[in-house]
């Protein structure tokens, strides 16, 4: 069985290492001959103790969705063929439904080698990404010193 890729998403969160995570995206994308998109989501907890949804007042929330779409823009200006999109919600689901909207075959996801806390919070998102997703996710890993030459050349 082939696998076709036509559509690619790289999740990024505007770090260094989501930049090397879509620029292996882009030369993927580039040699499929596929489209690539950047996907970041935006997640507005709500109030646990009162059951609302504004525990952030609406102008803050606000705030925070153009201060992501800014960043997005800023990330994506060495790419002019990739589609941005910042998405108000939980990252994961909303990801898994525009998957499945937009018929994306393969989601892009980087992760540094943590420990602890940090650890227990970021491996928790990549590992519900990959539980609920319905295509593959290639996740991108680098050294405990983020270095750059961790990295495989793509040959």
């Amino acid at each position: 069985m082939e696998l076709v890729l036509r559509h690619i998403t790289c999740m990024v969160d505007f770090s260094a290492l989501s930049r090397i995570g879509l620029k292996i995206g882009a030369e993927l994308a580039g040699r499929c001959g596929a489209s690539l998109s950047a996907f970041y989501g935006v997640n507005l907890p709500g109030d646990v103790v009162y059951g609302s949804d504004y525990s952030y007042s609406r102008p803050k929330q606000q705030r925070l969705l153009t201060d992501a779409r800014e960043k997005m823009h800023a990330l994506l200006q060495e790419y002019p063929s990739v589609e941005g999109m910042v998405a108000e919600g939980e990252p994961v689901e909303v990801l898994c439904r525009q998957v499945r909207q937009e018929m994306i075959d393969l989601v892009i996801v980087t992760a540094r080698h943590m420990k602890g806390i940090r650890r227990w919070v970021s491996g928790n998102l990549i590992d519900r990404l990959i539980r609920h997703i319905d295509c593959p996710v290639l996740v991108i890993g680098c050294d405990r010193n983020n270095s750059q030459d961790a990295f495989l050349g793509m040959q």
